[in-house]
């Protein structure tokens, strides 16, 4: 399907059809594919993954815990800024309330892209698909007519069963992981030593 999706783009000019999209996915396509690359390819990636998964692990390895969080942070709200100012320009007006309850749809976005609650796994493109999910989702049931209450119950489901999802999947790692390194290492048996 996503083979699909980017033949499709890439043969638009020769198949006759212009492929329009807005701005704000533009901005998204460079945002994701940067952060992807950066958390991926670089030591700073490698170490805020570190600081996620186990904080004090990464303080004992030399690794300045509350630098890589305060920037996590800082990072976090330069982005929300930024959707802010989209927003704003889309309706050309300020509203305070503007985005109010999207909270959850972000949250959920994260989980179904395989993020995990408690640090230290995640993917960016996961994530990226998690957010087409819902939001796709919230755009049908909006041509549905579903109430806003009904939406909410919807979207908390969802996120309530993908994190039990994760963390039993996650938790039979865990065991699967001791388990295999409790076993004794076997030892290869020759043909030869048992004729």
């Amino acid at each position: 399907m996503l083979a699909a999706g980017v033949v499709a783009i890439v043969l638009s000019p020769v198949l006759g059809f212009e492929l329009r999209l807005s701005k704000p996915t533009y901005y998204l396509i460079v945002i994701a594919g940067v952060t992807w690359a950066v958390l991926r390819y670089t030591v700073i990636g490698r170490r805020l993954y570190a600081v996620g998964a186990n904080a004090e692990a990464a303080r004992l390895s030399g690794i300045n815990v509350n630098r890589y969080k305060i920037g996590a942070f800082v990072l976090n709200g330069l982005g929300s800024g930024f959707v802010g100012i989209l927003f704003a320009a889309k309706l050309l007006a300020i509203n305070p309330t503007g985005l109010q309850g999207t909270e959850l749809t972000v949250l959920a976005a994260a989980i179904l892209g395989g993020t995990s609650l408690f640090g230290g796994l995640g993917s960016v493109l996961k994530s990226v698909v998690g957010a087409l999910i819902l939001f796709t989702l919230d755009n049908g049931f909006n041509v549905l007519n579903l109430g806003a209450n009904y939406q909410g119950v919807i979207v908390g489901t969802v996120v309530v069963v993908a994190a039990a999802i994760y963390t039993v999947a996650g938790r039979q790692r865990q065991v699967k992981r001791v388990r295999e390194s409790s076993k004794p290492p076997s030892v290869p048996v020759r043909q030869e030593a048992l004729r």
